[in-house]
């Protein structure tokens, strides 16, 4: 099994736009083949941060899940709405976590694709 693990916060006032944009998302999601499961959790104390964690059957099925449009859709409400994530992708035992604060979001999701591919 693989999954991936954000850890974010919400942009000022965002909170309630970000939540009505992933529930819609993680619905759709949980349909996919190979999903085995996402949760999302809110911080008691800081309301803006948030853990969401995608687990998927392999790192194939994951990789498909990149080509989706509901993937196209977390992506950009991720860059308009939140501050930049820490990703930490776990692929059986090796962890692999990023958490460059000055990376480009837009290529947030080629570098879990190269970390994945690359620790293959």
């Amino acid at each position: 099994m693989v999954s991936i693990n954000y850890n974010f916060k919400t942009n000022a006032g965002k909170n309630l736009e970000f939540l009505q944009t992933i529930g819609s998302i993680i619905i759709e999601l949980r349909k996919v083949k190979g999903c085995k499961g996402i949760d999302i959790q809110q911080d008691d104390q800081i309301k803006e941060q948030f853990s969401l964690q995608l687990k998927w059957q392999n790192a194939k099925c994951l990789m498909c899940l990149f080509e989706r449009t509901e993937f196209d859709i977390f992506q950009g409400a991720m860059k308009v709405l939140c501050q930049t994530p820490i990703v930490e992708i776990n692929d059986g035992h090796k962890t692999i976590k990023i958490e460059d604060n000055n990376q480009n979001k837009d290529n947030l999701y080629e570098r879990i694709k190269f970390e994945l591919m690359d620790n293959k």
